[in-house]
Formats: C-alpha cells, structure tokens, sequence
C-alpha cells in the first residue's frame, strides 16, 4: 500500500510547504502533529471512573456536613451551658443581697434589687464581689427605703391615744372639740368623765 501512495501523481501530493485547507481531516492531523510536546494529553474517563470521583466527592461534602453538625452542635450546648451557669449565678447573686437587705433594714429587697442587678460584678468563680458596696450606696441614696417604720400607735394609726407620755385630762376634754373627742379610745374618754 505504501508503494501505491508513492505513485500518485506530484499533483495530487501536498507540497511540504503547504498547509491543507481548513475543517478538513488532513488539517486536523496537521494540526495534531504540530503541537509541541511539552503540552500535556488531555486525560479521558470512563463512565465507572467518573461515577466513582461522583460518589467520593458525595461521601466528602457528607463527611465535612457531619463533622461542621457535630460542632454547631457542640457550640449551642456550649452556649446553653454558658447560660445555665449565669442563670445560678444570677439566682445566688439574688439571694445573696435580699438577704443582705432584709438584714440592713431595706423596705422592698426584692425592688431593691432589681434596681442594682445590672451593676452586680462576679469573680472567676462566679462568686459576686460588690454586693456590700451596692447595698451602702442604696443606702445613701435612698435612705427612706430602710429602716422601720413605726406607726404611731396601733392599727389605727393611733387614734385615740393622744401624743405618748400625755395623759388625757378633763380639762384636755373640755378644750376639744366633738369631733376631736369622738376620735379618742372611749375607754380612755370615760375613765376621765368617771374620775
């Protein structure tokens, strides 16, 4: 075969020099055969290799999803923890100063509190730190919001009683008026009429 291609005629051989038309499979080879050899093949793959590379790449998103799951899971138990420990914290802080303000005579602790809860301060261990100075300053403050308050006289305010140490008198009785007499302990009011 090779000695029939030899005898075709000159014409019908492309010249060494000439370059075959564009499109046709002559210029394709050409152009194959043309390419330097530092390029590199472009690697082919078969339905069973790329199914394969399809399937591994699944099984790594997959693996990597688990594995970022598991850490925001780790991370919200880690934050739930977080706030379960502040939560007791803020519970024995709570206890801690309306006791210390029932004890330093505060007329509502549990107000008393929630007015210095935001300026409570802890240490390392959780431990709260200020609450002696957060209490002084409430007292100094708000000094009407401690102590007792002692009524004057009993349940009733005091009606009746006149002023302590005074003991009532007919003549006390024959200056008041009726109703500043009707105000008075009856008892009290009859012993002096009596006596």
């Amino acid at each position: 075969m090779s000695k029939k291609a030899d005898e075709r005629p000159a014409e019908e051989k492309p010249a060494e020099d000439e370059k075959p038309a564009e499109g046709t499979p002559a210029a394709e080879k050409s152009a194959a055969e043309e390419k330097p050899a530092t390029e590199k093949k472009e690697k082919t793959y078969t339905k069973a290799e790329i199914e394969a590379e399809r399937k591994k790449a699944v099984a790594d998103a997959q693996k990597k999803w688990e594995e970022e799951k598991d850490l925001t899971e780790l991370e919200r138990i880690k934050k739930e923890n977080e706030d379960l420990r502040s939560a007791n914290r803020l519970r024995d802080a709570r206890d801690e100063v309306v006791t210390a303000l029932k004890t330093a005579g505060a007329k509502s602790a549990e107000f008393a509190f929630d007015a210095i809860q935001a300026r409570l301060k802890f240490d390392d261990a959780g431990k709260l730190v200020n609450a002696k100075d957060l209490i002084d300053g409430l007292k100094s403050t708000y000094p009407d919001q401690f102590g007792i308050d002692k009524p004057e006289g009993g349940a009733d305010g005091g009606v009746g009683q006149g002023k302590q140490g005074e003991k009532l008198t007919a003549e006390k009785l024959a200056a008041m008026t009726p109703a500043e007499i009707n105000k008075l302990d009856w008892k009290e009011v009859s012993a002096v009429l009596a006596g």
